[in-house]
């Protein structure tokens, strides 16, 4: 979704910066891309903490695993 959200928003900056008119006859004010902008930085903050938990995860597995070894190991 952050993707198309920052896709949207160039293309819509692009085409206003050529045409200098409105495209495909869409009303584009301020507000408008606003609130696109704060979809996006909701987007961002959603994939920055999946990402952070998915990291977390994958340590705590790591850990696990190498704390089953060296148990393994020492008998």
């Amino acid at each position: 979704m952050s993707i198309v959200s920052l896709t949207y928003i160039s293309a819509d900056f692009m085409f206003d910066v050529i045409d200098g008119k409105k495209v495909y006859g869409m009303k584009r004010d301020g507000k408008f891309m606003l609130i696109m902008l704060s979809i996006l930085v909701l987007q961002l903050l959603w994939n920055a903490w999946c990402f952070a938990v998915i990291l977390r995860c994958h340590e705590y597995i790591k850990n696990m695993k190498m704390a089953q070894t060296r148990e393994a190991q020492m008998i």
